[in-house]
């Protein structure tokens, strides 16, 4: 939509006439979560442990890439224990599209050796389920000003600072390290040390919506080409990840009548993307 001559800028300015803003505070669903059998938060329910207490599978099957884990080291993120549980002998994470007969020592990659889902997303069967957070309006916010979408109120380096500090909070990191951690002269952390405002807006969406909305990165990237850099999976004979879904097979033997053709999943983007 901001391709749109004009529009984004005068919706926000509506919003900014009528004058109630923008949230100020994570917007989740919670009916009232509880540890029993049907009632737990999706996320944990999912993701962590049953109502009697046993680990789930997905929690055992979900775990960081080494990619992420590398970027997180590289840019001395804090974050990274709260994304990414730490075994006892160290942050490990999984290449993309490894599979077990890739390598003699694909044992190394057993759940209890790699970094599963962090304490920072998994927090109990109680938590909310988020639909959309603080960091990401705020990063949202800080787009929408460093392309001139909204003239008034904070900066775009405000509102990025914004959402990196609503991200640590979320994840449940001291305040303190925020301080040094978005100082440090590095690109895509400090704002003033980025040579792309876009990319550093994007890349640090990318690390607060990380298995939280992550659906949002893969928008993100279909629509910038950032985060910059991106592996590509192990079993990818494409040189880049696809722009779109295919129709699930399901869709072919229950409704294959009225299914259109299949437009080109690496692409034919959605029109959002293009």
């Amino acid at each position: 939509m901001s391709g749109r001559d004009g529009y984004i800028k005068a919706e926000l300015s509506k919003i900014a006439a009528e004058g109630s803003g923008f949230i100020t505070g994570d917007v989740g669903v919670n009916p009232g979560y509880a540890k029993e059998e049907d009632k737990q938060s999706p996320v944990w329910n999912y993701f962590g442990y049953d109502a009697s207490g046993t680990i789930t599978m997905d929690n055992n099957a979900t775990c960081a890439s080494d990619f992420i884990l590398a970027y997180l080291a590289t840019t001395t993120d804090p974050r990274i224990d709260r994304l990414y549980e730490k075994p006892g002998t160290g942050h490990l994470g999984v290449p993309q599209g490894l599979l077990d007969y890739d390598t003699p020592t694909v044992d190394k990659y057993v759940f209890a050796n790699v970094s599963n889902i962090g304490p920072g997303i998994l927090k109990g069967a109680t938590q909310d389920a988020i639909i959309y957070s603080l960091a990401e309006c705020y990063f949202n916010l800080a787009e929408a000003r460093q392309r001139g979408f909204i003239t008034t109120g904070d900066d775009a380096k405000t509102l990025y600072n914004k959402g990196i500090h609503a991200s640590f909070n979320y994840l449940g990191v001291a305040a303190d390290r925020f301080e040094i951690y978005s100082t440090q002269n590095k690109n895509n952390v400090s704002w003033d040390a980025s040579t792309n405002k876009l990319e550093a807006i994007i890349t640090q969406k990318w690390l607060a919506v990380n298995g939280i909305t992550a659906e949002q990165s893969w928008f993100d990237y279909n629509r910038t080409g950032y985060p910059s850099n991106l592996p590509i999976s192990l079993q990818s004979a494409k040189a880049d990840r696809p722009v779109r879904i295919y129709y699930p097979a399901g869709e072919y033997s229950s409704n294959g009548e009225n299914v259109p053709a299949q437009p080109d999943a690496f692409t034919d983007k959605i029109f959002w993307g293009k």
